[in-house]
């Protein structure tokens, strides 16, 4: 009897051990797991090429991917903006035309999951899909959609140029007409020169050559010692004709004396 109630303890003891190593603690309370709802999940975005531009966007039609963004949150986006991806797109690419494609990949963790990880490329560079038993990965969702159904523009096309709107430009104001003042005509009166004055006669006083006067001879009886009688002829004197002349030289210098007093 002793020896049931022996072998009965032990297997107790050795149950209860195992349960205890099996909840990882010794006290008998189990340690809860992280559940896949509490886990923090990210969203990411990438831009690739197609590698045949007439089939449907997808990973075995893609070429190299490009992370355009993240967001938090497990969540596809259908309003990307073209500016978001043609950032990510290398120098020198231009995003036009057809034939890109868009790949979103949600995942566990957070932005650093996809930043820190080198972007897909077909075949094998990937992240790696998240495994339940093992813990590995980190993706647990994805979808492929042409570039034309998840961006808020119209891509534009190759070779096009995008038409910049007019400014609606104010046309310069026409110069109004400058009238151009008709100088009057300033009459020229050209001033009638003043008379010369006429010059006042000079009276030029000639001369006057005397009149000859009749010379007055008288013949004198002359007496003398010449023993006969003799006529002396004797002429009458001219101190009259020298008067006369200076009389009028006189009246000439009077007259023309008071010319040029009248005129001034």
């Amino acid at each position: 009897m002793l020896g049931v109630v022996a072998v009965s303890s032990a297997l107790l003891l050795s149950l209860g051990a195992g349960a205890a190593h099996a909840t990882g603690g010794g006290d008998g309370e189990q340690t809860p797991q992280p559940s896949l709802s509490a886990k923090q999940e990210t969203t990411a975005a990438y831009v690739y090429r197609k590698k045949d531009l007439g089939k449907d966007a997808a990973w075995r039609n893609s070429t190299q991917q490009y992370l355009a963004a993240t967001w938090p949150g497990g969540s596809w986006r259908d309003d990307l903006t073209l500016a978001e991806i043609q950032a990510a797109l290398p120098a020198g690419v231009t995003l036009c035309g057809e034939g890109w494609g868009i790949q979103q990949d949600k995942a566990y963790g957070d932005e650093t999951v996809f930043t820190e990880s080198a972007a897909p490329l077909y075949p094998d560079n990937f992240i790696g899909w998240w495994d339940e038993e093992t813990q590995a990965g980190a993706i647990f969702d994805a979808e492929h959609w042409e570039l034309s159904e998840v961006v808020t523009q119209t891509v534009p096309e190759c070779g096009s140029t995008s038409t910049p709107t007019p400014s609606q430009s104010v046309p310069a104001s026409t110069p109004s007409e400058t009238s151009t003042a008709t100088p009057t005509p300033v009459a020229q009166v050209a001033d009638d020169p003043a008379p010369a004055s006429t010059p006042t006669p000079t009276a030029v006083v000639l001369a006057l050559t005397p009149t000859p006067s009749a010379t007055v001879y008288s013949q004198v009886l002359a007496t003398g010692d010449t023993g006969g009688a003799a006529l002396a002829a004797t002429g009458s004197s001219p101190l009259p004709d020298i008067l006369a002349g200076g009389i009028l030289v006189l009246s000439g210098a009077a007259l023309l004396l008071a010319r040029r007093l009248r005129s001034s």
